[in-house]
């Protein structure tokens, strides 16, 4: 196992906090690894992470925002011999979870939301 087998995007299926709807509450949740960096994104969390590979085992840190307010962590992951992700999120005076991930591919980007002119200042 190395760190191209972590590369690209992961759809996190399972936590042991929150169920799949309350994952999904801005968009689909995933973890995403590019080298030394990725990101997460769940509920409203978007993060960036700081990655390191040792053998079958990825560790990183995270930092980012919930809902606009900073937010911090850490974690870990590994694969299965099936091929899927299973690991630890800790968030920084929050929660921790165990969680599952399958590797998937992205979703197209979203479009832009405007805001209607009436709704406007």
């Amino acid at each position: 196992m190395s760190k191209n087998d972590f590369g690209g995007y992961w759809r996190i299926t399972h936590t042991g906090v929150w169920d799949q709807e309350a994952m999904d509450l801005v968009a689909p949740a995933h973890l995403s690894f590019a080298d030394r960096r990725g990101t997460l994104s769940m509920i409203a969390i978007e993060a960036s992470l700081d990655c390191r590979y040792e053998g079958n085992r990825v560790e990183f840190s995270l930092f980012g925002a919930d809902e606009y307010d900073p937010i911090a962590g850490r974690g870990w992951a590994t694969i299965d011999k099936a091929g899927k992700m299973r690991g630890m999120l800790y968030l920084h005076d929050g929660d921790e979870t165990e969680f599952k991930a399958e590797k998937a591919e992205p979703p197209p980007p979203r479009e832009p939301r405007l805001v209607p002119r009436s709704r406007r200042w």
